[in-house]
């Protein structure tokens, strides 16, 4: 869902406020669907090695949990991990509970080799569904004005679907969080819009 907010966000700063583009002609209105389509290969490859980054830092996660433990000891550690679980289980899990898994993972810490980590074959997946899940946000942006001869009328159509798409991701993303469909798919749909004319504004 990250991914596909980003992307409809970025084609939309190309699009919404594109109606003196369309008006100067097709030339000009090819250029436009290029550059929507343009930016959002070149952010899907960005995002993708961003992926492949992150992920290879998570996995690195035990090790230099497990190398900070032979440097600072079992007591810093202990703290640390009580910080990280209450910071996701603070209400759900009791004191007694979070001593006895900090305790339990500072023990498997301590029997942890330190390794490299290096890229795998799921790392290369997870870029190449980043990329795509960027690029085809572009699509419905770009599909009206193969369909509808009006260029004004398929610029409207393609912002109105962006936005709709915009609704449609913060209603899934409230299901995450149990929060009101509606309302947060609205609230989703408006701060994509805001953040469009922030970088409209800034130049970007």
């Amino acid at each position: 869902m990250s991914e596909l907010l980003f992307g409809l966000i970025m084609t939309l700063t190309f699009t919404l406020g594109a109606n003196l583009v369309v008006e100067e002609g097709p030339a000009a209105t090819r250029e436009l669907l290029a550059g929507v389509i343009g930016c959002n290969i070149a952010w899907g490859i960005i995002d993708g090695m961003l992926y492949v980054f992150t992920a290879m830092y998570a996995r690195g996660a035990p090790f230099r949990a497990a190398q900070a433990l032979r440097k600072h000891g079992p007591a810093y550690m202990q703290q640390r991990l009580r910080e990280k679980l209450d910071e996701s289980y603070a209400s759900t899990l009791s004191g007694q509970t979070k001593a006895q898994l900090c305790s339990e993972l500072i023990q498997a810490l301590g029997q942890l080799t330190p390794q490299r980590v290096r890229m795998n074959r799921d790392d290369l997946w997870g870029a190449v569904a980043s990329f795509w899940l960027v690029f085809v946000t572009a699509l419905p942006a770009v599909a009206p004005f193969f369909l509808i001869d009006d260029r004004t009328m398929a610029l409207r159509i393609s912002n109105v679907t962006l936005i709709f798409l915009l609704y449609l991701i913060g209603k899934q993303w409230a299901g995450y969080i149990n929060a009101n469909r509606q309302m947060v798919g609205l609230g989703v749909a408006a701060f994509g819009l805001a953040l469009v004319q922030l970088t409209i504004a800034l130049g970007g």
